[in-house]
């Protein structure tokens, strides 16, 4: 489930896109939320807040 972006993400710095998504997984539900690029669908890892989902994104290298 996608949700409301909280905090402006980074292009994907993988394929460059401008089309990365917070995502709300039900998989693991201590640690819910991580990023995905629409266009490759590279990922973070999950995190319990979005804030650290998003920082994790913005702070990545390919």
């Amino acid at each position: 489930m996608n949700i409301p972006k909280t905090a402006e993400l980074k292009e994907c710095p993988f394929c460059g896109e401008d089309a990365a998504d917070i995502v709300k997984s039900t998989k693991y539900p201590e640690n819910p939320f991580y990023v995905q690029c629409d266009a490759c669908l590279a990922t973070t890892n999950s995190f319990r807040t979005t804030e650290g989902a998003a920082k994790a994104w913005n702070e990545r290298h390919p």
